[in-house]
Parts: C-alpha cells; structure tokens; sequence
C-alpha cells in the first residue's frame, strides 16, 4: 500500500525469549550459556519474548492483527504473515474484512446497501462469494470482481480508489441513511 511501511520482524538477540540476562538460553549465533556479545544479530534459534510479542501484535497492520484476535490465526502465523507483508508478497485479506476497514461499512450494514438478507452477507464473508453475487456486488461498490476471490495487502490502495467512486457516485447522505437503517433493523424487536 503506498505510504505503508511493513513491519519488520527482528529476529535478534535484543527481542528473543532466550535472551536469558545477557546468556543464550538456546542455540543459534550463539551456543547455549554462551554470552551474548552483539544483541542485534539475526538468529536462526530465536524466539520472540513477551515485551517483543506484545509489540509486534500492538503494531501489526489490522489484516494480521485482527485475525489474530479473532483466534483466526496462530502467533506463529502472525510472524510468517509479517515476514510477508515486508518482503511485499502481500497478505491475502477477506474482502469483507477490507470493505468494512477501507469504505467504513460493516457487514450488516452492507446487506442493506446491497438489498439483500444480512444472511446472505454473513455466508458471503465466512465462506465466501457465490459466483452469482460477484458481479452484482462487484457492480454496486465498484470493487473488481476478482477480488472477491482474492485480494491481497498490496492491493489496499487500489480499494480505497474503489471506495472513491462508490462514495461519489451514491453520495454520503445516501450511504448513510442506508447505513442507519440497517443499524434499526439489527436492533428491531420482532
């Protein structure tokens, strides 16, 4: 995404669990017991410490950190995805995840926009996009069909040019009053 920086995981001594008062608790750069003389070399036996743990989900990009605290993904995914993330490949995103991240609508909201059932929504975004819905949502928010199969990380500003588009051409009054409604019906007592 342009103007993103990727986070780098920092396999180093610095930010591993084994880091045991300046001692190797491992084995990697360093043979275990052994003192760490240089604290900022990557190393093959690294794990992460708590404090750097904490860091790297507190400032994960939301396509990895929610996922996370969804316990959709593991910590060990988290880094994988990171490491991906910064060598540019791109994370692949669930599309409805990015709509209500980028053009500021959630899912239920987006059945109302859309005009169909919030069920219809919910399957959408747990199992995905049935062939016959691609194209008319892809039509409605001016996203391209192709990524409700797949969109990826690198791909987050060409959906915020997307929402441009949508927003301009339904305009945000009306966006908004279809938004409320949608809020009414959730909260509707039958």
């Amino acid at each position: 995404m342009e103007g993103y920086v990727y986070m780098k995981v920092l396999k180093i001594c610095r930010t591993c669990e084994f880091n045991m008062k300046g001692y190797c608790g491992n084995s990697g750069v360093y043979e275990y017991n052994e003192q760490i003389k240089k604290d900022d070399i990557e190393c093959t036996g690294w794990g992460a410490e708590l404090k750097y743990f904490s860091e790297l989900i507190d400032n994960a990009p939301w396509y990895i950190k929610d996922p996370y605290k969804r316990y959709e993904i593991y910590f060990g995914d988290v880094l994988e995805l990171l490491e991906q993330d910064h060598r540019g490949d791109g994370v692949e995103i669930n599309i409805y995840d990015a709509i209500e991240k980028i053009y500021g609508i959630r899912w239920w909201e987006l059945s109302k926009i859309l005009g169909v059932s919030q069920g219809v929504v919910s399957y959408a975004k747990t199992r995905g996009t049935i062939p016959k819905r691609k194209i008319f949502f892809s039509n409605c928010l001016h996203i391209p069909v192709e990524f409700f199969d797949t969109i990826l990380s690198t791909q987050l500003d060409v959906l915020e040019q997307c929402k441009e588009k949508f927003y301009k051409f339904y305009g945000e009054e009306k966006i908004e009053k279809m938004r409320m409604a949608a809020n009414e019906d959730l909260f509707r007592k039958p």
